[in-house]
């Protein structure tokens, strides 16, 4: 089953007799042989034959020391590993200086005041304030800038913003999952701001290592909230363990983050030509078969291409879903799961954008706002689905709670009716409509 956009696989842990999932990296011992017992051999290895056979042992070892090579500088180097030489020392208990952008509401929500370059946020008139719980405004100006440059408005102080919830949230004597949803949703901005401005960063740089780690902090920081919420009952033990999966990814991320000061490197690798492909983000740029912006470009142009495409997904798989009676197969929650992810998509696009991406938002008389208005409740109601669909599920691959089951299965078809009732009531597509008449490019 694919994951939500956004989201993530099925916990493994829920799955009766599978593998425990163990996101973090755990490298084996190597094996070594004797020096002496080598050198033995070469020396009594005498005859022709022996020589041969030495020849093209020397040989394969060439070989196969050359591809190493090639991995560690082609392959591992995407991934981050030598993106510093030598470690970097910080001082984690002083952030940087866009700290004075990130401000915590009274109920724990992080929001970033954006700045634009060389301005103070204190004193600037040009400013957007984005939060990770309300839409997106902007304030004073237009937004005309290119890709590169809302990439450095943007990504630096969302860094600062999560380094911040994880001192104050995801803390041994301080961390429930009722308190940490606000540190993860500043983890899933983060995360959807480097698959955004990906194209920007180059290939072979720390893009790649800084990105898996907050797509594993996002997943697991949901696995521990999930024990607030969920439909399924939890022991005592896997609530531990989920605990200790997220100070030990907590504890990675800082260690990583002290010897390659991510700060920086998203601040100076910035390319403004850039348009690189990253395999990894497939959750915005994937979608449009082949195109990338390029850091040059301007950026509603581009948030606009990728925006439409989604809109018309979304509009091409609804009328499939309004035909299924049921969605208790898994094949016709995966339909619906995936209209659900379009949506999204464009939800979570607006929230992070704003105007940027639908400059006509301000706009008297805009459509803009209450169709999205509109998208957001589809998600929601289809979100409620899918929540009781899972613990369904789950109960239906384990053989159990059978009285459980009939009763959430005919609380998921009620559910479903009333949806198909209330997309007729509002005209959804008529909402994905007008946003698709809203976009310029």
């Amino acid at each position: 089953m694919a994951a939500p956009r956004g989201g993530r696989e099925v916990d493994p842990l829920l799955v009766k007799d599978q593998r425990t999932a163990n996101i973090m990296m755990v490298k084996g011992p190597n094996s070594t042989s004797s020096l002496n017992d080598r050198r033995r051999r070469f020396f009594c290895c005498q005859c022709p034959a022996g020589r041969s056979a030495i020849t093209t042992t020397a040989l394969v070892a060439v070989i196969i020391f050359s591809a190493a090579l090639v991995y560690l500088f082609v392959v591992m180097e995407e991934k981050g590993d030598f993106g510093n030489v030598g470690p970097i020392i910080i001082d984690e208990s002083v952030l940087p200086d866009d700290k004075d952008q990130v401000e915590v509401s009274p109920k724990g929500v992080y929001s970033v005041q954006y700045v634009p370059r060389n301005e103070s946020p204190l004193d600037s008139s040009n400013s957007n304030v984005l939060n990770n719980q309300t839409t997106a405004t902007t304030l004073g100006h237009p937004f005309d800038k290119n890709f590169a440059d809302l990439a450095l408005m943007m990504l630096p102080p969302w860094y600062t913003a999560s380094r911040m919830a994880m001192n104050d949230v995801l803390l041994a004597d301080k961390m429930d999952p009722s308190n940490v949803k606000n540190a993860r949703q500043v983890l899933l901005t983060t995360r959807d701001l480097l698959d955004v401005f990906s194209p920007v960063y180059p290939t072979r740089s720390l893009w790649g290592s800084v990105r898996s780690l907050y797509k594993d902090g996002y997943e697991l920081v949901g696995y521990y909230q999930d024990l607030d919420h969920s439909h399924v009952a939890f022991s005592p033990k896997l609530w531990e363990q989920r605990k200790k999966n997220v100070l030990k990814w907590k504890d990675n991320f800082e260690s990583f983050d002290s010897h390659h000061d991510i700060h920086t490197f998203l601040s100076k690798n910035v390319d403004t030509e850039g348009c690189y492909d990253h395999s990894e983000s497939h959750l915005f740029w994937g979608e449009l078969d082949g195109y990338l912006p390029c850091g040059s470009d301007m950026a509603t142009a581009s948030l606009q291409k990728l925006v439409a495409v989604q809109l018309n997904n979304a509009m091409d798989l609804l009328d499939p879903i309004l035909n299924l009676d049921t969605v208790l197969r898994v094949e016709d929650q995966e339909l619906f799961h995936d209209f659900r992810k379009e949506v999204r998509s464009v939800l979570d696009e607006w929230d992070l954008f704003g105007t940027v991406l639908f400059p006509t938002a301000n706009r008297s008389g805009s459509p803009v706002h209450s169709s999205l208005k509109t998208l957001k409740s589809a998600h929601q109601l289809l979100g409620k689905i899918n929540d009781n669909w899972t613990a369904y599920h789950l109960y239906l691959i384990r053989h159990e709670h059978k009285d459980e089951r009939k009763r959430l299965a005919i609380q998921i078809n009620t559910a479903w009716d009333d949806f198909k009732d209330w997309v007729t009531t509002t005209n959804l597509p008529g909402a994905i409509q007008s946003l698709l008449g809203e976009i310029a490019y």
